[in-house]
């Protein structure tokens, strides 16, 4: 009898553990659900250029980037990182995406300041503090922004804890429907406890992936390079010099990389010219896509094919 009830409890023992864990089998009714799933409409954003999403396989189907997946955005200082994930925030909100945009630099006002200019390509000049500031203007890209179909949300007061930026995650995912997230930048987030920098940010890496995955959401981080990354203008970034160390790379499902090494600016047309590194993909090939930065507007595009050739 004794017998009879230990072996009882071990099945519901590991009944439990595999309802935790999700674990199934190869089976037909396994490899049935799978197929559906893949012959199902690709749950994926799109992003604003189109060779990004071109690599964007398995589950991004060629369309963009997929829910779950956790994504890098790093660069030195002052390269357009945080300008990059304006301009994805914005073809999000233009696909009618519900995006929480968790800034841990940039003041909201200085964020909605760049997204009024991306959005409507009016002069940022034009749209900021200062003796330009065109109120008219300033009128007609709020009612832009307010016309797309999407919507985005935004800290107004400071956030740090990495326990604080998982509430928010888990709470406007649960309540108000968000499912694309960007934190910048993710070496500001906190984890609490006397940490050193690569224990810190090795933590708060994880848990933005797993944040992605529980929430079946797309989960965007900025990040900075190290200092010597930042510092050499002679040698391209590559992963490994990500401020924190492997686990970032270890952690996210793609990784990009903006190239100061090839940063090439015209001051007479306000255009910068570079190239954003997809050095990491898990789901796709790895390559580099030629970008424009218009300094003027803050827009950023990949570069027209017939232009290529005058890239650096």
């Amino acid at each position: 009898m004794s017998l009879d009830v230990s072996a009882g409890e071990k099945e519901r023992q590991l009944a439990e553990i595999a309802e935790r864990f999700d674990i199934c089998d190869l089976s037909p009714a396994g490899l049935d659900f799978l197929r559906v799933r893949q012959a199902a409409e690709p749950d994926a954003v799109r992003t604003f250029l189109p060779s990004w999403n071109a690599c964007c396989r398995g589950e991004g189907a060629g369309i963009g980037l997929a829910r779950g997946w956790f994504v890098v955005l790093a660069g030195a200082t002052g390269a357009g990182k945080t300008l990059l994930a304006l301009n994805l925030v914005l073809e999000a909100l233009q696909a009618g995406e519900r995006v929480l945009f968790i800034t841990l630099e940039m003041s909201w006002e200085q964020l909605v300041t760049r997204l009024r200019a991306i959005l409507t390509g009016e002069s940022i000049r034009t749209l900021e503090w200062g003796g330009r500031f065109d109120e008219t203007a300033a009128k007609r890209a709020d009612q832009a922004l307010l016309d797309l179909p999407g919507h985005l949300f935004f800290n107004r007061l400071p956030i740090w804890r990495l326990d604080d930026v998982r509430e928010l995650m888990r709470q406007y995912a649960g309540e108000r429907g968000v499912r694309f997230f960007v934190i910048d930048y993710l070496q500001l987030v906190s984890p609490g406890g006397d940490r050193s920098i690569y224990e810190g940010v090795t933590k708060v890496s994880q848990q933005l992936r797993f944040a992605a995955q529980e929430l079946n959401a797309v989960t965007v981080a900025v990040s900075q390079y190290n200092r010597q990354t930042s510092a050499n203008r002679h040698e391209r970034p590559i992963v490994q010099g990500l401020l924190g160390g492997s686990s970032i790379e270890n952690d996210a499902t793609q990784v990009l990389l903006l190239d100061h090494t090839r940063h090439q600016r015209k001051e007479l047309d306000h255009l910068a010219k570079t190239y954003l590194l997809l050095a990491k993909n898990r789901h796709g090939p790895q390559g580099e896509i030629p970008i424009a930065i218009d300094n003027r507007t803050l827009r950023i595009r990949e570069a027209e094919p017939d232009e290529k050739e005058t890239w650096p």
